[in-house]
């Protein structure tokens, strides 16, 4: 099983995912619209971070 991490906001969770991550990993960001999810990846992706 792989490790789980709770957080608090979308902020946090891609700060996470931004200090464990190495080249070539790959995340899947799935979830309804209104977890706004896409914010994690526009993070990870240095997009802009836009709300709904």
């Amino acid at each position: 099983m792989p490790d789980i991490a709770m957080v608090g906001d979308n902020g946090t969770a891609a700060a996470y995912l931004a200090s464990i991550l190495r080249p070539g990993d790959v995340v899947l960001v799935k979830a309804s619209c209104g977890g706004q999810l896409w914010q994690i990846a526009q993070a990870l992706t240095g997009q802009p971070i836009t709300g709904l």
